[in-house]
């Protein structure tokens, strides 16, 4: 499943962060979901976070990221 395809994903960010005092930037795909991603939460659906991962790690290796952070809404 494509990232753009994945039903759960309300926003997709890509952004710049360089920390000091290396100052090697590092792309980070920020990726919003309305999905629970906690087993203990309400409506939470292992398979569809399964599926949705997938597609973030399969998105974040085309784009060469760095690190991924997926936010619940």
């Amino acid at each position: 499943m494509a990232l753009r395809d994945a039903p759960h994903i309300k926003r997709v960010l890509t952004v710049t962060r360089v920390q000091l005092p290396d100052r090697r930037p590092k792309r980070i795909l920020i990726v919003e979901t309305d999905l629970a991603l906690n087993p203990s939460e309400r409506g939470y659906d292992a398979l569809a976070v399964t599926a949705l991962t997938k597609a973030i790690f399969t998105e974040a290796r085309k784009r060469s990221i760095d690190e991924i952070e997926i936010v619940p809404l």
